[in-house]
């Protein structure tokens, strides 16, 4: 920083001071107008782009951050996060294709990261590409026969493709590695359901309630369950349990009233 006067440096490192506090309180526009301040007069300052790109990543301004991070590659080319950043804004703008080349290119760098092939994977399901899905995620595996993630990202692509044999083992087993994860537990219990086992899949679903019972959405996940078997005054109590700490209090009511509806009691239907 010796091309800046001490009026600038100090400038600077206040603003990128603010800017990080800014962000640590989730105020997000705040922050993008600190580090904007600081390119203006440090327009080559590397640390202030990414900074900003963060900024406008935290904040849901994908496009925005996916321009900045490609930016940023001009300088960096070969600098595999900043690879990961971009094409994870692709992907939250919904240009799989385009996040795909950075993950790839992440890969060429480093073959060893397990977040890339992940998130490749990821973009490829979204392509409907299922098999290349699952081909990104057997390397991953590979690398890691443990990962959680891996197995559970693997798990799922089988189940879209209704291979459930397959599904199941890949959920059973990073049920088995992460017993008290929520998320795992749903997507096997997702898959027991799937493959006609409906009393198992009630029993992981009825134990991931437990695991965490204020998470709605595993009460919602439960009632859902519980629907399919008409066993309509279970599934009441669980989208209770969800309503007490959901936030979409409109998606409950919406759900007791579609099960109201079917119980034939169009009282209570109409009240919700």
């Amino acid at each position: 920083m010796n091309q800046y006067t001490q009026n600038q440096l100090k400038f600077i490192k206040e603003n990128f001071k603010q800017g990080e506090r800014a962000l640590q309180q989730g105020m997000f526009e705040r922050a993008e107008k600190l580090f904007l301040a600081i390119i203006k007069i440090a327009p080559d300052l590397m640390d202030a782009h990414q900074a900003l790109a963060f900024a406008y990543s935290e904040g849901k301004k994908h496009e925005l951050a996916s321009k900045q991070f490609s930016h940023i590659l001009n300088f960096y080319p070969n600098d595999i996060q900043i690879r990961m950043n971009l094409g994870n804004s692709l992907n939250q703008q919904a240009k799989f294709a385009e996040a795909i080349l950075h993950y790839q290119a992440a890969l060429k760098i480093n073959p060893n990261l397990i977040d890339a092939y992940i998130n490749c994977a990821f973009s490829y399901k979204m392509l409907n590409n299922f098999n290349a899905a699952i081909e990104q995620l057997e390397k991953a595996l590979r690398i890691d026969k443990e990962n959680i993630n891996t197995l559970q990202a693997l798990g799922m692509s089988y189940l879209d493709l209704k291979d459930y044999p397959k599904a199941l083992q890949y959920l059973e087993n990073a049920s088995t590695i992460a017993p008290t994860n929520p998320s795992i537990k749903i997507s096997y219990a997702l898959a027991l359901e799937k493959s006609g086992l409906d009393y198992e899949a009630g029993v992981q679903y009825l134990k991931t309630c437990e695991l965490d019972p204020k998470n709605p959405t595993v009460w919602i996940a439960y009632a859902s369950h519980l629907l399919l078997s008409h066993r309509y005054d279970e599934a009441i109590s669980a989208l209770l349990q969800a309503k007490e700490s959901f936030e979409n209090k409109a998606l409950i009511h919406d759900m007791l009233g579609d099960v109201y509806s079917n119980m034939g009691n169009v009282e209570k239907a109409l009240e919700h």
